[in-house]
C-alpha cells in the first residue's frame, strides 16, 4: 500500500523571458520497505519532483498525497517536520553543533526532552556507524562520508516515514558512496523506512527496488 503518491502532478515555473514545465504529468505510488531511484538527465525535473514530495513546493497541478491527505491539505511545515526528512548533497550540518546535537536538533524542535534526545540521537548515530568517539566532533572534522552518516542520523532522528535524498553520494568518493547506499537500503528493506534517492548515478539505480526515469519532466517509458 502506497505511504506517498504523485498524482498528475505538474509543476511550472516563469523566467523572465519564458514559461518552463518542469514536471509534467507524473503519476507514481510510493511503498514503505523500499528502496527507489528517480533519474534522468540534468534538468529533467528530478529535484523538482522531490521538492514537491517534500513539500517544499505544491504542484501547479494535480496532488502530491500522504496519508490520505493532499500536502495543499496538510500542514507542510509539520509534515517535513514529523512525515518525510530530507538529506541533501551538502549535508547541511549546522558547523557550531557538535555532533550529538546535529542529530539531537529535530527533537528539540519537537519538544522532546533533553535526557530523551540524546539518547535517541546516539542509537541513531549507531544505526548508521558512528560511535560515541563522534559525539563532541564538530562538522568540519569529519570527512564527507562521515558528515553524510551524521546527515542521515538527523534524519532518522526526525522520525519521519519516508527519507528523501538529493544526491546523496554526490560530494563523495566511490567508497563512502557506496556506504551510504548501503546504509539506505539497509534502512528501507530491514526497517521499512520509505526512501527516495534523486541520482545521476546509474550504478545507485541498479541497486534499487524500483526506478523511475524521468526525461523532460515526463516519466520516460522502459
Amino acid at each position: 500500500m502506497a505511504i506517498l503518491s504523485a498524482n498528475e502532478v505538474h509543476y511550472s515555473y516563469k523566467s523572465k523571458y519564458q514559461t518552463v514545465h518542469a514536471v509534467r504529468g507524473v503519476t507514481y505510488s510510493f511503498e514503505s520497505g523500499k528502496f527507489y531511484a528517480i533519474v534522468g538527465k540534468s534538468g529533467c525535473g528530478k529535484t523538482t519532483f522531490l521538492s514537491m514530495l517534500a513539500g517544499l513546493d505544491l504542484p501547479s497541478d494535480g496532488t502530491v498525497e500522504f496519508g490520505g491527505k493532499t500536502t495543499a491539505e496538510l500542514n507542510r511545515d509539520k509534515y517535513r517536520m514529523d512525515d518525510v526528512a530530507l538529506i541533501c548533497q551538502s549535508f547541511n550540518l549546522f558547523p557550531l553543533l557538535t555532533v550529538l546535537e546535529n542529530v539531537m536538533y529535530p527533537m528539540t524542535l519537537r519538544g522532546i526532552s533533553a535526557h530523551k534526545a540524546k539518547e535517541t540521537a546516539k542509537e541513531k548515530l549507531a544505526a548508521v556507524g558512528l560511535d560515541e568517539t563522534y559525539y563532541k566532533r564538530l562538522p568540519d572534522m569529519l570527512s564527507g562520508g562521515e558528515q553524510q552518516r551524521v546527515a542521515i542520523a538527523r534524519a532518522l532522528a526526525s522520525d519521519a516515514k519516508v527519507l528523501l535524498a538529493d544526491e546523496p553520494t554526490g560530494n563523495l568518493d566511490t567508497e563512502n558512496g557506496k556506504n551510504i547506499i548501503d546504509i539506505l537500503k539497509t534502512l528501507a528493506r530491514e526497517q521499512g523506512y520509505c526512501v527516495i534517492v534523486v541520482t545521476h548515478d546509474l550504478g545507485i539505480a541498479a541497486e534499487a527496488d524500483e526506478v523511475l526515469h524521468l526525461s523532460d519532466g515526463m516519466v520516460k517509458a522502459e
